[in-house]
């Protein structure tokens, strides 16, 4: 999850929140440290904290002592700085470097969203940002002109109303068709907002989509509030919106199926305006380029064939993936050898489960097992 705190521009990094389907926590607040103080415990399920220094009213010692302590207390957090108006990039170049000092090197100082992917996904290294270390004096005739174009595109984006969007349809589902009684565990909530989960699959046509759809279901169906959203430009869910089962949004992109509610081509803002526990994410198949996302949500499940022609993906997803916790599913097969498979596959960071078979997407009680283990924290 990525925190982002802000005092007048809630929605700058939207873009890249609805391109990788990353879940944002936004808050609107013109003082770090009183953030850090009344709200600092948000920080405990974030991967990625968004700072706009413009609007904030801290003095400069009081920012860094606030960063310094969050550090402190969170070494595994990815910190962001939005420094890109001319008043703090030109008038405030100490503070900047301040920050530099504190190993902070994901600074913005011209808005974009490529600037803004790299810091959250990547990060800057020290070398990106050399221009605010002690020996390097800010001269040059292009950062000047940065600068003034970062100052225009400031004023421009101030100009900008955010309409708010209007709450969609409530529709009545289905009763739980869930045999075995299973009940949701909604105590997270009370430090949680909800719940990222993200799908990958090793390969195209490996049951990445089945299996989110799968999960998604079976969370509904123990009584939590649930969406799939499709972050791929196939449309595969576009398909199902003529089938006379379905309830159709078109202003939302989202329609509901037996029930269950499906996005496409969505504004994260505005799917998560409605409030959902859980967020399954079908991010596709696994490259390099998507795993940054990946290794940002709250629970990973790598789906794979259990084939020997199939594992080889595997391996190699799992070279990516390196030594971060995942969960793999193997999908069904009659001849599966599942202590060979485990033996080769399975790690201390690792779970392997292995998937039963069933046609549609939209199935019952398949694989209440394997999810009972997944969602033990949240079930009763």
């Amino acid at each position: 999850m990525i925190l982002y705190i802000s005092e007048k521009r809630l929605n700058l990094i939207d873009n890249v929140s609805n391109k990788y389907g990353l879940p944002i926590f936004k808050t609107k607040a013109n003082n770090l440290d009183n953030f850090k103080n009344t709200s600092g415990k948000s920080l405990d399920h974030a991967n990625c904290f968004v700072i706009d220094l413009i609007g904030l009213n801290d003095t400069n010692d009081e920012i860094i002592k606030s960063i310094n302590q969050i550090i402190q207390l969170y070494d595994n957090l990815r910190i962001v700085i939005l420094a890109d108006t001319y008043e703090i990039y030109k008038n405030n170049k100490d503070l900047l470097r301040r920050i530099y000092e504190l190993g902070i090197y994901s600074i913005i100082t011209k808005i974009s969203d490529e600037e803004i992917e790299k810091c959250i996904l990547i990060g800057k290294s020290k070398e990106d940002v050399l221009i605010f270390s002690v020996e390097k004096v800010i001269t040059s005739e292009k950062l000047t002109e940065d600068i003034e174009e970062s100052k225009e595109q400031f004023e421009e984006k101030e100009k900008i109303e955010h309409k708010k969007i209007s709450k969609s349809f409530v529709i009545t589902e289905e009763k739980n068709p869930i045999v075995e009684k299973l009940q949701a565990n909604k105590s997270f909530r009370e430090f949680k907002k909800f719940i990222n989960i993200g799908i990958v699959g090793v390969e195209p046509h490996i049951g990445t989509t089945h299996n989110a759809i799968l999960i998604t279901r079976f969370l509904k169906n123990i009584g939590f509030k649930t969406c799939y959203l499709e972050t791929t430009n196939i449309l595969k869910i576009f398909n199902i919106k003529n089938n006379k089962k379905s309830i159709f949004n078109d202003n939302k992109n989202h329609l509901q199926y037996l029930g269950t509610n499906l996005y496409w081509n969505y504004k994260l803002n505005q799917v998560m305006e409605e409030n959902y526990d859980f967020y399954i994410f079908d991010l596709g198949v696994l490259n390099e380029k998507i795993l940054p996302s990946f290794l940002m949500r709250d629970i990973k499940i790598l789906v794979s064939g259990s084939k020997e022609w199939e594992t080889p993906n595997l391996q190699n997803s799992l070279d990516m993936i390196g030594k971060n916790n995942i969960n793999i599913f193997m999908n069904f097969n009659d001849g599966i050898d599942k202590i060979s498979l485990e033996h080769r596959f399975l790690t201390e960071n690792r779970n392997i489960y292995f998937s039963e078979y069933t046609k549609s997407s939209f199935s019952d009680n398949v694989n209440v097992d394997v999810y009972k283990r997944i969602f033990k924290n949240y079930i009763l």
